[in-house]
């Protein structure tokens, strides 16, 4: 049995006995990246995490708990140089959606470029809408979120939901209605499946956030 193999079986054992840190750092020197850094991430050890994440070469994840977690923009930013790097000769649409994002998000922590954050939402909303049914939509509309809610707009917290139940994303509309009651103390009010061609029109019981039809959905937009 190689070291790799008897490293993951001690991590195993050390998360049946509850010492996850102790299983982690059996991930991490078994090169096991990604276990190493979920592991970590489950227990809170966020810088830990970052690390790696960016060992296993998911330096877009990485990137985000830098900022948006720990806040630390700048070295956020420097991760985010190694994602480019990676997609340079890679590339992946996933991959380079969550970049923006992530960009978005160091923008508002840093209180920097609100149009250019403001546009990579409207291109999140826009792959929501559009790349119905893929799987990875879900990751794309939390951090996209998040990004929103760090701007303190519940307007485009609500746009980018919207997108996803047009979408099709999956249970897109639980999480809006969540959200709803959570932050704004009132549930989700969608018209009925089939009942109106121009749905949602999401801004019914959601104190004017939100236009009256699909077609006003820039005006949240306006700089303020």
């Amino acid at each position: 049995m190689t070291d790799a193999a008897l490293l993951t079986r001690a991590a195993s054992c050390y998360l049946r006995g509850g010492a996850p840190d102790e299983a982690a750092l059996c991930y991490r020197e078994a090169r096991a990246y990604r276990r190493a850094a979920e592991t970590w991430e489950s227990i809170g050890a966020l810088a830990e995490a970052a690390a790696d994440y960016a060992a296993a070469d998911m330096h877009e994840r990485a990137a985000w708990i830098l900022v948006h977690d720990l806040g630390d923009p700048a070295a956020a930013r420097a991760e985010f140089a190694s994602a480019e790097a990676q997609a340079a000769t890679q590339g992946h649409p996933l991959s380079e959606i969550l970049r923006h994002i992530v960009r978005a998000r160091c923008n508002v922590a840093e209180q920097t470029a609100n149009a250019d954050t403001l546009a990579v939402l409207q291109e999140v909303m826009d792959y929501l809408e559009q790349n119905e049914g893929q799987w990875n939509g879900t990751q794309v509309e939390s951090w996209a979120t998040a990004v929103a809610e760090a701007m303190v707009r519940p307007d485009l917290v609500a746009l980018l939901f919207a997108a996803s139940v047009r979408g099709g994303r999956y249970q897109a509309a639980q999480r809006w209605n969540e959200w709803s009651i959570r932050t704004l103390d009132v549930p989700l009010v969608l018209p009925e499946p089939g009942s109106d061609p121009a749905m949602p029109n999401p801004g019914r019981g959601h104190d004017g956030f939100l236009a009256g039809s699909t077609d006003d959905r820039a005006r949240p937009f306006e700089d303020r």
